[in-house]
């Protein structure tokens, strides 16, 4: 257990200053690394010197929120024309895409001999 005293708590504090610093840090260099590969059109990056590559994906994601609960309005409101009107409202709103960029072992990786 962890005694309760002004050390502990600057401590805390300290760590959660630098985990804050550390997050916004690796939001920066994950937004930039992400803007580059899809300008350079690269889906997968990783050099023959790094035990890691990345990944860059896209998935689409409609802009509709609460759509379970929309669905019952729907059928409540238009009967059984229901989905029709849904499906057209549905296209209105359009999709996003959203671009996440994951780490995976590099298969390519060449370790150098010492």
């Amino acid at each position: 257990m962890i005694k309760m005293n002004a050390e502990a708590v600057i401590k805390f504090v300290s760590l959660r200053a630098r985990v804050k610093k550390l997050v916004a840090l690796e939001k920066s260099i994950c937004d930039a690394i992400k803007e580059a590969m899809e300008y350079r059109k690269i889906g997968e990056f990783g050099p023959v010197a790094s035990p890691y590559k990345l990944i860059l994906r896209k998935a689409k994601r409609t802009d509709v929120d609460y759509e379970d609960m929309a669905m019952r309005v729907y059928k409540r409101h238009y009967g059984k024309a229901w989905r029709a009107q849904f499906d057209v409202d549905k296209e209105a709103y359009g999709e996003s895409t959203v671009v996440s960029l994951h780490d995976e072992p590099n298969e390519r990786y060449k370790v150098e001999a010492a």
